[in-house]
């Protein structure tokens, strides 16, 4: 009786050891996973910061060249252009363009301390300051010949309208960029979803252990997005679950989201979308 007593505690305190080793393990791995998760978090909010700071010095740049040719003239006056006029055009042009240049600099600043993957923002800006380069040494060309009594007025206008016709090719390099910037905006808030019973869940590679004793979970190194669902986080504000019951697998704060039934469907609601895809960006469902 004894032995077998004594057996049973060397069991116990055998399967309680291994236990506490998975769970030191386990542990381990999400600290790992949770620091490189934070990293990736703070590059999406720089990154997003940046964006928006190029997005808005393109849009302002456009704006400025079609304002080249206006005229102030109120209704029943000759809208043809003075030189004091287009003297005014091309200063507020000057301003727009060394605002841009200098917010620029600001963002390579800002990037020589970053640690963010931005390789393709480097190439951006290295291409809007070619070309504000460009459009200095034209302004520079069009403020001589304002300068130039001998100049007429026509001959004025023929440059601006040529300085125009060439904006014309330079805005589509520039609407090339911005939907290279919106896609990766796009990419930037894009989140994977995947939901279905354990068993396919195993066959896809996204769950592993389980057993005796054992629980099976996630395996983040074999998340491959060509099972799941994407979508985008700042619009998905609740999931439709197809299941009766069903939990979620990834470690999702428990206080960002809610579960709910409504019409005889179950759906997941989110609550704080900042807190609930802060330790992910993929989400597994399993139903039960």
């Amino acid at each position: 009786m004894r032995k077998i007593t004594f057996a049973l505690a060397a069991v116990a305190l055998l399967l309680t050891a291994t236990s506490c080793g998975d769970k030191t393990a386990m542990q381990q791995q999400l600290d790992s996973l949770q620091t490189a998760l934070d990293e990736r978090n703070a590059d999406y909010e720089e990154l997003n910061s940046y964006l928006a700071v190029i997005a808005e010095g393109l849009d302002s740049i456009a704006v400025q060249e079609g304002q080249l040719l206006a005229t102030n003239a109120t209704p029943g006056e000759s809208p043809v252009l003075s030189r004091e006029q287009i003297a005014k055009n091309l200063a507020a042009y000057k301003q727009t363009l060394a605002s841009q240049r200098q917010q620029i600099a600001q963002l390579e600043g800002k990037l020589e301390k970053s640690n963010a993957n931005v390789a393709q923002l480097r190439t951006i800006i290295r291409s809007l300051n070619s070309q504000l380069a460009a459009k200095d040494a034209q302004l520079e060309q069009l403020r001589m010949q304002l300068g130039n009594r001998d100049v007429s007025i026509e001959y004025l206008l023929a440059s601006m309208k040529s300085l125009q016709q060439q904006n014309v090719s330079q805005q589509q390099t520039i609407d090339a960029q911005k939907q290279a910037l919106d896609a990766k905006d796009q990419q930037l808030n894009m989140a994977f979803v995947k939901m279905g019973p354990k068993r396919e869940l195993k066959q896809l590679g996204l769950l592993s252990g389980g057993g005796l004793l054992k629980k099976s979970r996630v395996d983040y190194s074999n998340m491959d997005q060509r099972h799941f669902q994407r979508i985008d986080i700042r619009k998905t504000k609740q999931l439709e679950i197809p299941y009766k019951k069903a939990k979620v697998l990834t470690p999702v704060p428990s206080d960002s989201y809610s579960m709910e039934q409504r019409d005889g469907y179950n759906y997941l609601v989110i609550i704080d979308a900042d807190r609930f895809w802060s330790v992910s960006r993929y989400l597994i469902i399993q139903a039960e």
